[in-house]
């Protein structure tokens, strides 16, 4: 299931000393999730990321090459567990 945050027009995003609000934060921890990683070369072994992530592999055959995440960890490793999309 997908984590939901929403902000609200009312809500302050930046307090008093300068720093993000709580709310802030999280919402844009979890917008920058959404963003893929980008690279040349496979992300196997190299790339460690969250379960269903993506890497767009800049030296592919024909283009751009896509990549998700599709296993968490393999034995614990999180730069296991890539597919081609």
């Amino acid at each position: 299931m997908t984590e939901r945050r929403f902000l609200v027009i009312s809500q302050r995003v930046v307090g008093d000393g300068g720093t993000m609000e709580r709310q802030f934060q999280e919402w844009t921890r979890l917008v920058s999730k959404l963003l893929p990683f980008t690279g040349d070369g496979t992300p196997e072994s190299f790339v460690a990321a969250e379960q269903y992530s993506r890497y767009v592999q800049d030296d592919g055959a024909a283009g751009s090459t896509c990549w998700i995440k599709m296993v968490d960890s393999v034995g614990g490793d999180k730069k296991l567990g890539w597919q081609l999309e």
